[in-house]
């Protein structure tokens, strides 16, 4: 029953840890207070939460330094109650990431991604987590959530995988089932660039921001959404693949590697292509020394001036931006942020970039920055969601021994 004794110490229960995960460490007048539960009730709800594991008490320390007379004691959450994982999945490497139950890295450790099928790819999971908890002094029945970032669509009502090229038979998978009992606990699967933007409003440069764009540019392109502080997903999971956007008009040849129009136009492949091109003689050519030249070289030849690059980066800038003109339309983005291999040339092609934004938009167009944390985005975003997953469950299973 809705008011019955049972129910009613459970919602207590949850409302107090709640306020001393988030707000801690507190004194119990500032838990009454939050809480707005009487004196009996919070000390009772403390006991139990301590007899579970979950908080701790602690000397409160003046920062004015010692005052005469007693001084109350503080609750705090015990964060070290046990841990989490961030899982990011990708074509080249797989990372994990362990922390304790309030997000506080512990330890990682990063293993190269190597085909071979989805046995072997489960593999190089599974040994990575083995390898990031055994530097992180934490044992496998202590882990209280994992989130597992992926390439490719996630069907939200199924957990399964599709459309993902980049890894080999991974289309199909349902890798939450197979790691939930891998790993003891609840597992749960979100495509990389959702997570990326979590990662980014975590610890990034979004952290002001509530809605917001993450770009994430590669060999494929996508992008993930926050609305309100929200993830967008879509009613099949496919919001953000905007690789597929018909930009420009879709030629009617066959897609090259379960790629999209705009993704072709905008992605890796097509710089390394044009730079191929120009690269006959000149800086081009003398960077890319015995070998041809990729984006890096692209770059690297436009940030000295090189013309040849420079048109290349202003053509590549021009496409980008009538695919980030058209999300703004619809999504009106606080920021946009340009995350993913490509993003190592924003100082180079972010100013024009920016400039073509602002031609196709009829109101201020958003601002447009680089991300800050590089490749680790997805996997921040992993364990900022794993801590939510696991916070969600505190109290079915307490503390690990």
């Amino acid at each position: 029953m809705a008011g019955s004794p049972a129910v009613l110490r459970q919602m207590n229960l949850a409302s107090v840890l709640k306020v001393i995960r988030t707000r801690g460490p507190l004194t119990r007048a500032e838990v009454k207070a939050y809480t707005d539960l009487s004196r009996p009730t919070v000390n009772e709800v403390l006991a139990e939460l301590f007899d579970r594991q979950l908080i701790a008490d602690e000397e409160h320390v003046d920062p004015d330094g010692p005052r005469p007379g007693p001084r109350p004691r503080l609750v705090r959450f015990r964060a070290e109650a046990g841990c989490v994982l961030g899982i990011d999945v990708g074509a080249s490497k797989t990372l994990v990431k362990v922390g304790d139950l309030a997000g506080r890295v512990l330890a990682e450790a990063r293993h190269k991604t190597e085909a071979g099928g989805v046995d072997r790819l489960y593999g190089t999971i599974e040994a990575a987590a083995e390898q990031a908890l055994e530097r992180a002094g934490m044992r496998l029945d202590q882990v209280r959530g994992a989130v597992l970032s992926t390439p490719g669509v996630v069907d939200p009502r199924t957990g399964t995988v599709t459309l993902a090229p980049q890894l080999d038979d991974w289309a199909g998978q349902a890798p939450g089932d197979r790691l939930t009992t891998t790993f003891g606990c609840p597992v749960e699967l979100e495509n990389e660039m959702r997570l990326a933007v979590l990662g980014e409003q975590w610890q990034g440069v979004a952290t002001e921001a509530s809605t917001v764009v993450y770009l994430g540019l590669g060999v494929g392109v996508g992008a993930g959404i926050l609305l309100n502080g929200h993830l967008h997903r879509g009613f099949h999971g496919t919001a953000g693949e905007i690789g597929y956007l018909p930009i420009p008009e879709p030629s009617g040849q066959p897609m090259r590697l379960g790629l999209g129009p705009f993704e072709l136009a905008t992605g890796a492949a097509r710089l390394i292509e044009q730079g191929r091109r120009g690269a006959s003689s000149g800086l081009l050519r003398e960077l890319a020394g015995d070998g041809e030249p990729d984006e890096r070289t692209v770059f690297a030849a436009a940030a000295q001036g090189d013309p040849e690059a420079l048109a290349i980066v202003a053509d590549h800038a021009a496409a980008l931006a009538r695919g980030i003109a058209s999300v703004a339309l619809v999504v009106d983005p606080e920021l946009v942020v340009i995350g993913g291999g490509l993003s190592a040339g924003a100082d180079v092609f972010l100013p024009t970039l920016r400039e073509r934004v602002a031609d196709l938009l009829p109101f201020e167009a958003p601002p447009i920055v680089p991300s800050s944390l590089a490749d680790r985005a997805a996997v921040v975003g992993a364990l900022r969601r794993a801590v939510e997953l696991a916070g969600d469950r505190l109290l079915e299973n307490g503390a690990a021994a």
